[in-house]
């Protein structure tokens, strides 16, 4: 317990060294954020927290290993500590190559691959599962696949929580402090010292990191720390046979892992690609509930404490409760994306419009009727001036029962506006009138912003329909997304043709 205990000090210790100075490494290589977009932050913010992190990590294992107690003797570097190692060091390295040069997300793909297969090959494998007495083996090739998987699941999954100070960096250190207090008790302490390190030393970046942040985790950061809590996870379930164990690590990230989940079916009901970065994470929607960045990390803090606690409960079942405790934990999580939003987002996209959002463009919905409809919405797309655009969205949007207004801001005359102040891609444009001034309170008003791949503002398209008019399709949620669809491609195109930034 006192080897642990040290260790977990002195990755501490060198979390608060190490973080300045990779932060001012990553000012003078490049590394940083930059306000704008996606970006929540003011001025401009190093990306480098996760260098300083696996450095400590590593330190402070190499010390504990050095000093020689009965607990740092464990560390032994076989084929499975040198296999989750040099895995570990190229997720580390594609994260902070992505850092500097940033890479799209099919480049990254491949040396993520090839970071689990490291692993795998050091027999860091999920080979089989257990629960409630049943036990499945799985053949190699599945092995391999389920293995890899394990990894890019939690790798990119932290990757995408990373949205918010001190989010991403509290979530690993809550995750790895219930993993070190199941492995105590299983005189587990290998595990337990691996998870000392990795909260010391995340716990002296959140010094920094915690809003306002001075310095970011990076995808240096969330890759490694992904990859270590899906690794050490890996080994602590192969040691411990009981196919619960699994599940820790999964509950412990619970809320990044719901995250992902959320991200790629709303990407896919959209019609989206499933890596094109959005502002519909979880965090952003907590912010758009009217909660600050404080009060929102807290918020998300407390559900991860919550899901840490519950994976110790499920540890300790051994029968058919621990089936009911997931089952309530799944219940749970679905009453939590409800309460966001998320639930109703997939419902209006995925059962009424399915088949409008997915096969309209491509096929006839009805004798006549979807060649209208794609004909329109091919016009409104293809037109070749705002001019042209004002009057193809009005006609478009008749034909779906909405009287339909492009309002685009015209920042001569009105400073700063768009999302973050800034030039705007149709700066002086004239902007039409909105319809939704004059409508009455039964009809449905929405005013749906565009945006462009790095979600800056481009423009806002007004719409309102009155009860008794009715579209051929009689979903408006889903019309409405078509609308917004087209109108967003034929604004992007007609910014990049003026061949002016199109954002902030």
């Amino acid at each position: 317990m006192t080897t642990i205990l040290a260790t977990f000090f002195l990755a501490l210790l060198l979390g608060l060294i190490l973080i300045p100075l990779a932060g001012r490494f990553g000012r003078a290589v490049g590394a940083v954020d930059r306000p704008g977009g996606r970006r929540e932050h003011d001025g401009i913010i190093p990306r480098t927290g996760g260098l300083a992190i696996f450095v400590a990590v590593a330190l402070s294992l190499l010390a504990a290993w050095v000093w020689g107690t009965d607990v740092s003797r464990l560390i032994i570097p076989d084929r499975s500590l040198l296999g989750l190692l040099a895995g570990a060091v190229i997720a580390l390295g594609l994260g902070l190559y992505d850092d500097l040069f940033r890479l799209n997300a099919w480049k990254k793909l491949p040396v993520q691959i090839l970071a689990a297969s490291a692993a795998y090959a050091g027999g860091i494998a999920l080979d089989k599962f257990a629960l409630f007495g049943v036990v499945v083996f799985f053949d190699p090739v599945t092995s391999y696949l389920l293995t890899v998987f394990w990894f890019l699941l939690f790798m990119n999954a932290l990757n995408l929580m990373d949205g918010m100070d001190g989010l991403a960096g509290g979530i690993v250190f809550f995750a790895s402090l219930v993993m070190i207090v199941l492995a105590i008790p299983r005189e587990d302490y290998l595990t337990a010292l691996f998870f000392a390190a990795l909260a010391g030393a995340v716990l002296g970046f959140l010094r920094s990191n915690f809003h306002p942040a001075t310095i970011f985790l990076g995808d240096a950061g969330t890759y490694f720390l992904g990859y270590a809590i899906a690794g050490f996870g890996l080994i602590t379930s192969v040691k411990t046979h009981v196919g619960a164990a699994i599940l820790i690590p999964v509950l412990a990230m619970g809320l990044p892992l719901l995250d992902t989940l959320l991200a790629t079916l709303r990407r896919f009901t959209q019609g989206r690609h499933i890596f094109q970065p959005d502002t519909d994470h979880i965090h952003h929607r907590l912010l758009r509930m009217g909660l600050d960045t404080r009060k929102a990390v807290l918020i998300l803090y407390a559900l991860t404490a919550a899901l840490c606690i519950l994976a110790i409960v499920l540890v300790q079942l051994r029968d058919e409760r621990s089936g009911l405790l997931l089952i309530l934990i799944g219940a749970g999580a679905f009453l939590f994306a409800g309460r966001l939003g998320y639930m109703e987002t997939l419902r209006l996209r995925c059962i009424p419009g399915w088949g409008e959002n997915i096969l309209r463009r491509k096929s006839d919905l009805a004798p006549g009727q979807g060649t209208v409809l794609t004909a329109l919405l091919q016009k409104l797309e293809a037109s070749q001036n705002l001019a042209t655009l004002h009057q193809e969205i009005k006609a478009a949007s008749r034909a779906f029962g909405f009287e339909g207004r492009l309002i685009v801001p015209d920042v001569a005359a009105e400073p700063g506006a768009g999302s973050r102040g800034g030039k705007h891609a149709f700066s002086g444009a004239v902007s039409d009138s909105d319809p939704g001034r004059n409508a009455g309170h039964n009809c449905l008003q929405l005013r749906i912003p565009l945006l462009d791949e790095r979600g800056s503002l481009l423009g806002t398209l007004a719409l309102v329909k009155a009860p008794q008019n009715r579209s051929m399709t009689g979903s408006s949620l889903a019309d409405a997304e078509l609308l917004r669809r087209s109108a967003a491609t034929a604004l992007k195109r007609l910014a990049a043709d003026r061949k002016r930034p199109t954002h902030f």
